[in-house]
Formats: C-alpha cells, sequence, structure tokens
C-alpha cells in the first residue's frame, strides 16, 4: 500500500465517510490501466472495458484546458462535478481558498481507488473541502447531509459540471442526479421558510410556553414510556382513511396508536381512543379538532404538542397527559432546553408523529391515511374530517408524485411533497439505525419511498393479531426544585436576547443610514455624469462596516436566537448577493461596479435586518407578557 494511499484512506476513516468501508475492500485496479508520462500530473487512465482512454491527447493538457474554462467559477465556494477523472483537475482546483467544497460524484468506485492511489488529497478530505461520493450511493438523503447552510445560501449557483468527455455515456444518469440535487436545494430553501409572521408568532408563543413547558414530562421520558406495543400506528386524514377504520378498531387494545390532531375527531366517532395525539401548528383553528371531542374522551391520552403551539389550543386540551416539546429552530437551541427537545424537523403533525416514533423505536411503525395526494375523486381529505374533505382544493394541485404501489402518478401539492421529502428522508435514517420497519399501509395517494407497501389486514395478520394487551402510559413530571432553577433560566436568557438583539439593531439601523446617505451621493453624480467622482475608499469603508456587523450577526448565540426569524425574510436577499458575490471581477471598473452593486444590495439587506430585529424584539414582549 502506498504512503499517498494510506494517507488518503487514514482521512477517509476519520471523517467517517462511507467511502471508506468501499474503497478499504479494492485490492487492485482490475478495470482501469494507468500510464504516467514524463510529468507526476501527466496522468492518462484506460478503461479496459471497452479499451476507452479518459484524455485523447496529453492528459495534463486537457485538464489545464478545463481549468482555465472553469475560470469563470473562481469566486464561487462551492462547485459540483460528475466525475473524477485523474484528480488532477481538483488539486489545481482546491488551490484557489475561495473554494469551500468541491463535490464531486463518480460512477465507479475503483477509479476512486486508481486517483486517491495517485494523488494525496488526505488534508482536502479532512477538510471536507473535496467531498467525493459514488453514484450508487447519490440518494436525497445522501445529498440533504452534504448541504449545509451556507452551502444553501448559494443554491442559485448550482449547476452540475461535467469536466470531461469520457463521463458523457452516463449522462442519463447525470440527468437524474441533477434532479436529486435539484430537489435537495429546494428542500433545503423551502424548509427554511418563506414567511416571517409565521415564524415570529412562532417565538411568541414559544416564550410564552416556556413556563407551561418546564412542567411537562420531558421527551426522554415520554420517549421510554409510550412504548408499550411493538407496533405503533399513525392515522393521518387522507382519503384513504375511512377504508381503515374499521380495522383499526378491531387492533386497538394491542397497539400504539399516533394519531394527528385532525384525526382525532374521526377517531372519537368511531370509539377508538388514541394512545397520543401530535400538534405542530401554531394556528388558534387547530384547537378546532380538541374542542370537537368531550373532556372525558381526553382522559388517560398523551397530547404530545410543540411548544409554539396556540394558548386556545392549549386551552381546549381538557384532561390527559400534556407534552409540550421543541422542535429543532435556533432560538429553542439558544434556550437550550435540551430535555424538552429537540423534535420535529419536518413540516407537519405527521412527520412529527413519525420521528416519535422512530425515536421510541416500535419494532413496527405504520402508516394509514397517510395519503400526500388528492383522492381519485378530488377530495383532499377523509370524508369526516372537521374542516370538511375539500379543506385543500383541488386547484392548488401543483405537481404530480409516484402513487401508491407503482401504479402511475398521482396530484399533490407542493406542502405535501415537501411532507413526502421529510418522511422519506426519515425512513432512510431509521432503515440505516435498524430498530424499526416502516410499514406504508394506506392503500392509496402517493408512495413513500423507503416504506414497505402492504395492505392492512395483512399488517394485522403478520405483526398484530397475536400480540397481547398493550400497557398503559405512565409519564413522570419534573420536580418542583428543576420547576424553579429553570424558571430563572428563562428570565436570564430573555435578559441576554433582548441585550443582544438591540444591540445589533442599532448598528444595523446606523450602518443602513450610512450606506443610504452614500448611495444618494452616487445617484447625484449618475445624474450630473460624474461617476468617476464616486468616492470608492469610501464605498470600500462601508463595505468593511457591513462586514463587521455580519461578524456580529454569525457570532454564535446570536445567530442561534435570531436566524431563524431572520432567515425567513432575508434568505433571498441572500441567495440574490450571493449571484453578485460570484461574479467575475477581472477590471478595476468590474471591481468598482460591483462595489456599488453589492451596496444598493445591502441597503435593502440591513433595513430588513433592522426591521427584523425590532420585530423579534417585541414578539420576545408579547411572549413574555402571555406567560403563567
Amino acid at each position: 500500500m502506498s504512503e499517498i494511499y494510506q494517507n488518503n484512506l487514514e482521512a477517509l476513516k476519520e471523517i467517517k465517510s462511507p467511502l471508506y468501508d468501499k474503497i478499504s475492500k479494492i485490492e487492485s485496479n482490475s478495470g482501469y490501466e494507468v500510464f504516467i508520462g514524463d510529468d507526476s500530473a501527466n496522468i492518462n487512465i484506460v478503461d479496459k472495458q471497452d479499451n476507452t482512454p479518459f484524455y485523447k491527447t496529453k492528459p495534463l493538457d486537457e485538464v489545464l484546458k478545463v481549468f482555465e474554462s472553469y475560470k469563470k467559477y473562481k469566486r464561487y465556494p462551492y462547485l459540483y462535478f460528475f466525475g473524477l477523472g485523474n484528480g488532477v483537475l481538483y488539486k489545481l482546483l482546491l488551490e484557489n481558498e475561495v473554494l469551500k467544497r468541491a463535490f464531486v460524484i463518480e460512477p465507479n468506485a475503483e477509479m476512486v481507488y486508481v486517483v486517491l492511489n495517485l494523488i494525496d488529497f488526505s488534508k482536502e478530505i479532512r477538510e471536507e473541502r473535496l467531498v467525493i461520493v459514488l453514484q450508487e450511493e447519490v440518494t436525497y438523503r445522501t445529498l440533504i447531509s452534504h448541504l449545509d447552510n451556507d452551502s444553501k445560501i448559494f443554491a442559485k449557483t448550482y449547476e452540475l459540471l461535467i469536466p470531461f468527455e469520457y463521463y458523457d455515456k452516463y449522462m442519463d444518469d447525470i440527468i437524474k442526479i441533477n434532479k436529486i440535487f435539484t430537489k435537495a436545494l429546494e428542500q433545503l430553501v423551502y424548509s427554511f421558510g418563506n414567511d416571517i409572521k409565521d415564524t415570529l408568532i412562532g417565538v411568541e408563543h414559544f416564550v410564552a410556553n416556556l413556563p407551561k413547558t418546564i412542567k411537562t414530562p420531558k421527551l426522554k421520558t415520554f420517549l421510554n414510556g409510550v412504548k408499550k406495543a411493538k407496533t405503533a400506528i399513525i392515522v393521518s386524514t387522507g382519503p384513504s382513511l375511512s377504508k381503515q377504520i374499521e380495522k383499526l378498531k378491531s387492533i386497538q387494545d394491542k397497539v400504539m396508536i399516533f394519531c394527528i390532531d385532525a384525526s382525532f375527531p374521526i377517531l372519537h366517532k368511531h370509539g377508538i381512543k388514541p394512545d397520543v395525539v401530535v400538534s405542530i401548528e401554531r394556528i388558534a383553528l387547530t384547537s378546532t379538532f380538541y374542542k370537537k371531542t368531550p373532556s372525558e374522551f381526553h382522559k388517560d391520552i398523551v397530547f404530545a404538542v410543540s411548544n409554539i403551539a396556540h394558548k386556545e389550543l392549549l386551552e381546549s386540551i381538557k384532561g390527559g397527559e400534556l407534552v409540550l416539546m421543541s422542535r429543532p429552530f435556533g432560538y429553542k437551541f439558544f434556550f437550550d432546553f435540551v430535555d424538552w427537545g429537540y423534535v420535529g424537523k419536518g413540516m407537519s403533525a405527521a412527520n412529527l408523529a413519525y420521528e416519535l416514533c422512530a425515536m421510541s423505536l416500535f419494532e413496527q411503525i405504520v402508516f394509514i391515511g397517510q395519503d400526500l395526494a388528492y383522492g381519485s375523486d378530488g377530495t383532499s381529505h377523509a370524508s369526516e374530517h372537521v374542516l370538511g374533505k375539500d379543506e385543500v382544493k383541488k386547484e392548488k394541485a401543483v405537481a404530480e408524485v409516484e402513487a401508491y404501489g407503482g401504479n402511475g402518478v398521482v396530484k399533490t401539492t407542493l406542502v405535501w411533497k415537501l411532507f413526502l421529502n421529510f418522511f422519506e428522508a426519515d425512513i432512510a435514517d431509521t432503515d440505516k439505525a435498524g430498530y424499526s420497519k416502516t410499514i406504508n399501509a394506506t392503500e392509496g395517494g402517493a408512495r413513500i419511498h423507503g416504506a414497505i407497501e402492504m395492505p392492512f389486514s395483512e399488517v394485522i395478520e403478520k405483526y398484530i393479531k397475536d400480540e397481547p394487551k398493550k400497557g398503559k402510559i405512565e409519564l413522570k413530571k419534573p420536580e418542583a426544585k428543576e420547576i424553579a432553577k429553570n424558571t430563572q433560566k428563562i428570565k436570564n436568557k430573555i435578559k441576554k436576547a433582548n441585550k443582544m438583539g438591540k444591540k445589533v439593531k442599532k448598528i444595523a439601523e446606523e450602518t443602513f443610514l450610512h450606506v443610504a446617505e452614500f448611495l444618494k451621493e452616487v445617484e447625484n453624480l449618475k445624474k450630473k455624469n460624474r461617476l468617476q467622482d464616486v468616492n470608492y475608499d469610501r464605498a470600500k469603508e462601508l463595505i468593511d462596516e457591513i462586514d463587521e456587523l455580519k461578524e456580529m450577526v454569525n457570532e454564535f448565540m446570536f445567530h442561534k436566537m435570531f436566524f431563524d426569524v431572520m432567515q425567513a425574510y432575508i434568505l433571498h436577499l441572500e441567495l440574490e448577493l450571493a449571484c453578485i458575490q460570484v461574479k467575475e471581477s477581472n477590471s478595476d471598473d468590474d471591481k468598482k461596479l460591483k462595489m456599488i452593486e453589492w451596496l444598493y444590495a445591502h441597503k435593502k439587506w440591513l433595513f430588513s435586518m433592522a426591521g427584523i430585529l425590532d420585530a423579534t424584539l417585541e414578539a420576545i414582549h408579547k411572549g413574555v407578557k402571555q406567560q403563567k
């Protein structure tokens, strides 16, 4: 084993790359022949299967030609490629410090083995500036795991590059991978929200509910306490639910029933008592599902509710055990009540229910009523849905997805498609952990990739029929001493959030005024055809001033508290800023124009930042006033 290969293998092992397991088992390159010329970078590789060389002329010349053509990407922090080639191109590209990550998909494991024997990439691998993924490993979940907050900002600059002609034969695969990349980037952007009002309401409700949260059973207590049977059934309100209701009733004493809030009145109507009811919404309308059920029916039920819930919802729960949980949002991490979080990264109550079931390690997790699509008659929900079977009008259908059983396609909405994406990502994680089996017994709607499709009657026959009766859920609450300690912690955290927010808001307002004043001068000079008199030294000072503010915004604790609110509104501005950032500026005039464009874009950014911080501080204030 060469020293170069050993270094690369160790680096892969250190970062726990899945590539390590694959590559370390390869003993020789039987499918390829390597030719090294007079220059160690002049490497050609011949595919023995069809006797095709990677490079038709001098390899280094071809690599340098591609490298030269890629200079237009020199300001891009994230680049995506299909095809490793001989690896020399990536060594050259990664000399550019602006490039934070080169993400390379390679269709053949043996090719990676060859390259890692030839070029030492150990430093770049350890720093995760070079990420190599085998084509067979590319899934939506794989790509999501490699796309962080920083790369999300550069979503508009994404392009899947194919540096070498040799890889053209994989064009069908490249098109499929490009679609997965686009889906992953789209999901990341949408998952950060686009409605600042909703986010601010969430902050207000979270702060208001904190004193209640710390008095409810902890998440770990909940997870340990609810597994009183081997199988959990998640009941949603899709059009297909009606066909499963009577079957569910017949086995309700043998399974743990997790139902989303909208299913609660339907189950009550059919004499089925759920064990856990899950709510995730922050709006008052969700309380309708609890108001439509009598108080005696609430007894002995656990209500697992996100602690951004509206107070009307909480007041509508008339019995049972309330468990308030924090979703994994930044400001919730800032308050640091880890014992009551963090769960609910998905966007629906059913997504949360699935996460809870997976974390509780049920052997089988079964979906019913999880259509995620319109029914054949155009309905959006079960016939007995409190808000009507046509709650989501058909004209909102904007997409088609694969149907349950693979039988063609079904109409869905963008929101349901996002729910579906979260399920598929979570199921992939659950499968990897190997504790639970996910079964989709909806028998209708959309196909949920990763879930086993099985008729509900067969699920009952195979997993449930012979099981004993389930046990009773008993959850212990925190003691008074711990509650008192955490009450003081809430006050301290609120005080710190207010102090940070006011400080940065003041600086954002001052910087905005400086930038606005300078740009007004630029506009006046433009009217007089005197742009040559623009004070570019002052422009540089203002850009430095903005950078200093951004350092404060990115400071760890500030970012945790305020980022979730900021991103809901500022993300689209950041996406535009990223497009400006990567623009080429080869001449002095280009650089000057880019500076002015940068300041114009930041004028709105600064105004928005100050406004968002003001609104967030007001939401915290409103939340404090509602605390009980």
